[in-house]
């Protein structure tokens, strides 16, 4: 897992990432990622499809810099710093109009009674970026 540092007015995602992890090398191979995000307290999940480009300048490093990586590497000018973005070409989200609560009482219902759940409170559709 990677924590998203921003998302930039035109929809990209920034993450700080080491230039040797697998996610590095697996883009080095490959540009094409899928991205999920999920608020499971609330049943909302959103993902996204993209094209993943690796950034080691400093001046990017530099503006994209969260003291919260100092927990994975020695400051912003240790050598093992990149910059990820993902430019999304598909989002598709999904979660409850009633939230978790009301979706688990349709749930047990369901088995209380014996009968098929008829809970469609769920939303779900694709965002264009």
């Amino acid at each position: 897992p990677m924590s998203l540092q921003e998302c930039d007015e035109e929809g990209n995602l920034w993450f700080i990432s080491s230039k040797a992890s697998n996610k590095n090398m697996e883009i080095l191979q490959d540009n094409q990622v899928q991205l999920y995000f999920m608020n499971n307290g609330d049943y909302e999940y959103l993902s996204i499809l993209g094209n993943a480009y690796i950034y080691d300048n400093q001046s990017m490093i530099d503006e994209k810099w969260s003291v919260f990586a100092n927990a994975w590497f020695d400051g912003k000018e240790d050598p093992n710093v990149s910059i990820i973005r993902v430019q999304p070409s598909e989002v598709y989200y999904w979660d409850t109009k009633s939230g978790k609560f009301i979706s688990m009482l349709h749930f047990f219902g369901a088995i209380v009674s014996g009968k098929k759940s008829d809970n469609s409170d769920g939303v779900e559709g694709r965002i264009t970026v």
